[in-house]
């Protein structure tokens, strides 16, 4: 309904004129009040508290603006639930504060965003010690603590790895001029990298081992090293022509190499690699291994 538009003119002072103006006054404040006039009022202050019962529309365009200078004093409840926003897809609030005991969180976006995304909270309060991670698309959920979960690829010191937790790798047992047919009883490998450091061990075992050629190898490990390091073993009927009850044997991983090549020596010799045709045939043999190596 247009909102009523009323002129009074008063041509003399007479109680009759007065009474009628007070009247109308009265017919349209009741109008007002049960809802059959429409009150339009383009500027208006209200000084004391002023209380607004039934439906209440504030502006009537996206260009009107609301300012709020008072603090707020009180909750403020939802009608219909996951109906309204606050904010849209272009405009956002600067930040959120939550508080209490006088002290405050401040949640905000990154001043350096150059895309709209949408972060979705997991369906539940998840369990204790669980890690919250993405779908890389902004849906979360709760995880198990697991090594790849703990896990980050890139650190501020240089894009670095780090891994909380061991890892595995698969050692294989292989010559370095070709590889042998093996009948393996143990392939077991285990790594944990801080930075650039990487630490490793476990053992490989084989029942039977015919073929290949070259110098005795263990492959696959995790990263290529970045200088040479020497590496602990502990052999089990690992053979080597000419050698005797005191010699020994030892494992070395060279500069931008990802296995560990055994070698032999001999109390006051020299050190020599071994040879994998030594290693063939129908015998248990097996090799642990632990050591320390820098990747780059």
């Amino acid at each position: 309904m247009p909102a009523p538009s009323y002129t009074y003119t008063l041509t003399n002072g007479t109680t009759a004129d007065a009474s009628q103006v007070q009247q109308n006054f009265t017919d349209i404040l009741n109008g007002v009040s049960d809802g059959t006039k429409d009150l339009s009022i383009s500027a208006l202050t209200v000084a004391g508290t002023a209380t607004l019962n039934g439906n209440v529309n504030l502006g009537n365009a996206s260009g009107d603006d609301l300012t709020i200078t008072a603090s707020l004093a009180s909750t403020i409840p939802i009608k219909t639930t996951a109906s309204y926003d606050i904010g849209s897809s272009t405009l956002g609030l600067r930040a959120l504060y939550f508080g209490a005991n006088s002290q405050t969180v401040n949640i905000k976006g990154s001043s350096s965003m150059s895309a709209t995304w949408t972060l979705t909270l997991p369906v539940s309060a998840g369990t204790a010690n669980y890690l919250l991670t993405t779908n890389g698309s902004g849906v979360t959920s709760w995880t198990a603590h697991s090594d790849s979960a703990f896990n980050a690829t890139s650190s501020a010191a240089g894009n670095v790895s780090y891994y909380a937790d061991a890892q595995t790798w698969t050692p294989v047992m292989t010559g370095s001029g070709g590889a042998p047919t093996n009948t393996y009883t143990t392939q077991t490998g285990y790594y944990a990298r801080i930075g650039k450091v990487v630490f490793i061990w476990g053992m490989v075992a084989w029942s039977d081992s015919s073929g290949g050629s070259g110098n005795l190898r263990i492959t696959g490990l995790p990263f290529a090293a970045a200088q040479r390091a020497r590496i602990l073993l502990h052999p089990s009927n690992i053979s080597q022509s000419g050698i005797t009850s005191t010699g020994w044997f030892n494992g070395e991983v060279d500069t931008s190499t990802s296995y560990i090549a055994i070698e032999h020596g001999q109390e006051g010799g020299t050190v020599a690699s071994t040879a994998l045709g030594d290693n063939n045939g129908a015998v248990a043999r097996s090799i642990q291994f632990s050591g320390v190596y820098f990747t780059s």
